[in-house]
């Protein structure tokens, strides 16, 4: 017995004696530390999942992204719990940039690959790992080049009753616009907004914005042109078949003679005027005639085609055929 505890007190006194002083206190000091690094060791290198977190492109210069609509990701974390916990995917953000480099001439596909370099997190957090991690992109390059700028009206309210679009001109005629090449491919020309009409029946000039299709990511310079609309009275013709044509006699009737047409008694009649008083018009309307008044002995005459219409502001453009014949005999009454 004596022998054991003259070896603990040999041990004892090896022991250094910077252990020895305050050796209560050190002891309590080692408990505490170990409870606290226990307890620290819990709420660190704990992993948390981030749903949903947003991918911003960024685009270079001299490309164009075809698919605009938005990617997400979901992020692994690694961080203590205190940090982590109550973290949502608007507290990450991931910024990749599209390399030109990396464009193979000729393809619409870009690979694209999310490395944890481009993923920003939380101070006391770290990323993990990022699922999915490679997308392929639609691009394109973006190329430029100048098309014909042409207008466009609005068709309610139109002009007034008889009156038409005559020469417009725009200035600039033609604009630069800007976007995918496989877009501007199929583009040979930008409409303009619609320029208005309602009451208008004299020149104007209008300044007018290009109709853009949004869809298509296009940038156009300039975005307004002067359009210059001249106005004026409208036109039609009209052709009316088959129209009878009658016979003036009056001075033949007093010489005992009578008549015959013996060619067609119908023409063809084209017309001409403002356009609301042409659509209303009838065949009724037009009168054309032959007078044979004049000839007072029996014969075979070729008589031109005359006609007049009973509406004002018609014109007679043309009589087909412009002369029938009439056979005039004597009566044979008695």
């Amino acid at each position: 017995m004596s022998s054991s505890r003259n070896f603990w007190r040999r041990v004892w006194d090896r022991v250094p004696m910077f252990f020895k002083e305050n050796i209560g206190r050190k002891l309590a000091a080692l408990f505490l530390s170990t409870l606290i690094y226990g307890s620290v060791k819990n709420k660190v290198d704990s992993h948390v999942y981030i749903k949903d977190v947003p991918v911003r492109i960024m685009m270079p210069d001299n490309l164009v992204l075809m698919d605009d609509a938005p990617r997400f990701v979901t992020v692994k974390l690694n961080g203590s719990k205190m940090v982590t916990q109550g973290l949502t995917e608007n507290d990450i953000s991931i910024d990749v940039r599209v390399i030109p480099t990396l464009y193979k001439s000729g393809s619409n596909i870009y690979p694209l690959t999310i490395s944890l370099r481009d993923v920003k997190t939380p101070f006391g957090t770290s990323p993990v790992s990022v699922s999915p991690s490679k997308f392929n992109l639609a691009v394109n390059p973006l190329v430029s080049k100048m098309v014909e700028v042409t207008p466009d009206f609005e068709s309610k309210p139109g002009l007034p009753a008889g009156y038409a679009i005559g020469k417009v001109s725009l200035n600039p005629k033609m604009v630069r616009i800007e976007g995918a090449s496989s877009i501007l491919r199929g583009i040979t020309d930008i409409k303009t907004k619609p320029i208005p009409l309602g009451g208008i029946t004299q020149n104007f000039d209008y300044m007018v914005d290009l109709a853009l299709d949004k869809s298509q990511a296009l940038t156009v310079s300039p975005l307004t042109v002067m359009a210059q609309v001249e106005v004026e009275r409208s036109h039609e013709q009209r052709r009316f078949s088959a129209v009878p044509v009658r016979v003036l006699a009056s001075s033949t009737d007093r010489a005992n003679l009578e008549y015959e047409i013996v060619s067609s008694p119908n023409v063809e009649i084209t017309v001409s005027g403002l356009k609301n008083l042409i659509e209303m018009m009838r065949k009724d309307d037009l009168k054309p005639y032959v007078d044979i008044s004049r000839f007072d002995k029996p014969g075979l005459y070729n008589v031109s085609v005359k006609c007049w219409s009973d509406r004002d502001g018609v014109n007679i453009r043309s009589i087909y055929p412009e002369s029938i014949s009439v056979k005039i005999e004597k009566s044979t009454a008695k």
